[in-house]
This record gives structure tokens, C-alpha cells and sequence, in this order.
């Protein structure tokens, strides 16, 4: 494998071609992502490219990743791993995984939508996989963004008519309950 260090070196740092350019931690993600894209059999992971460029990167909570599309059913839980350096550190607890190996499962996993304004955290592969089979059975095939750079709750964006549709009638009937309700009424909250 190439030293991206070195050659980031010779051009960023003033040792070469291109010398006294300055690079933003965006573009070097952007980098780092284009060439895992690029070479699917020699991909680097992005903590062990950030701790050798680290005299380059100055941030790692601020990933400035742009957001990742994916199709769910070919998203794994390794991929979600990959697009989301700041999370997944924090290990609750370990169990046992579909793929027979005990592994941690995170407390500071990302949270991804079920519906209806409900989410849920995946933190293992157990949960990841939980999550995609009922999604997959309710709405059907969907496209995915991973954003590591958005607020807890939006990280995960959904690009699926059927359950944007959900969404929105869910959203207007709660609306519609609180407009409707007397004043003073029983709310059920």
C-alpha cells in the first residue's frame, strides 16, 4: 500500500510539488474515502489513516464527511462502522452475534429511524440486523444516507416514499389531536 502520509508530505507540507498548500481535515476524509472507494480490496480504516496523518488533521470529532448513500440491502453493519469514526467507542456490554463471535455492543451507537418518529440505536450487529429485516419488511427497498457530521437523531436519512408518506400522516394526526383536543381536555401524555 501506498504511504499516503509521505505523498500528502511531499505536496501539503512544502517537500515537493505544490508546496505551502494548506489541506482542510474535509479534504483529506474526502481523500481518504475516494480512495477506499477506489481500492474495495485495500481499504484503509479511517482511525488508522487519521492516527498516521495526524500532524495533518487537527479535529477527529469534526469528520466534515459528506453524507454517504447507500441501498439497504446492501448496507452492512461494518459500512455503518466505516461512516461513522466519532461513534462506537463507548462499549456497554459484549454478546454473542449472528456470525457466531461475541463482539461489544456500543452505547454510543447511532440512532436510526423505525417509523412514525421512532427510533432506534443500533450498536451491534444483532441490532443492525434486527433493524434492517423489519425495516426492509415494512417499506421495501430503500436508499440510505449516513451523515456523521449531523445531530444525533438525523444522522440516518431515509430516502423511501412509503415511509416518508407514514411519516407525514403520523405527523398530521398528532398535529390534528392537539388542534382538535378541548382546551383543558385529557391529553393521554
Amino acid at each position: 500500500m501506498i504511504k499516503l502520509k509521505t505523498l500528502l508530505s511531499e505536496k501539503y507540507l512544502g517537500f515537493g510539488i505544490g508546496q505551502g498548500k494548506s489541506i482542510k481535515e474535509s479534504d483529506l476524509k474526502q481523500k481518504w474515502r475516494e480512495w477506499n472507494k477506489n481500492h474495495p480490496m485495500d481499504q484503509i480504516d479511517w482511525g488508522e489513516y487519521e492516527e498516521e496523518h495526524s500532524t495533518i488533521t487537527s479535529d477527529p470529532t469534526n469528520t466534515n464527511i459528506p453524507p454517504l448513500e447507500f441501498n439497504l440491502k446492501d448496507l452492512t453493519f461494518d459500512d455503518v462502522l466505516k461512516s461513522f469514526p466519532g461513534d462506537y467507542k463507548s462499549q456497554q456490554f459484549t454478546r454473542m452475534q449472528p456470525n457466531g463471535q461475541e463482539t461489544p455492543f456500543y452505547r454510543d451507537g447511532v440512532s436510526v429511524p423505525k417509523g412514525g418518529d421512532i427510533t432506534t440505536t443500533i450498536g451491534d450487529l444483532t441490532s443492525f440486523e434486527g433493524w434492517k429485516k423489519e425495516f426492509l419488511t415494512r417499506f421495501g427497498e430503500t436508499t440510505i444516507l449516513l451523515d456523521p457530521d449531523a445531530v444525533w437523531f438525523d444522522k440516518v436519512k431515509i430516502k423511501n416514499d412509503k415511509f416518508n408518506q407514514q411519516n407525514t400522516a403520523n405527523s398530521r394526526a398528532i398535529s390534528k389531536y392537539y388542534t382538535d383536543k378541548p382546551s383543558g381536555g385529557f391529553t393521554g401524555d
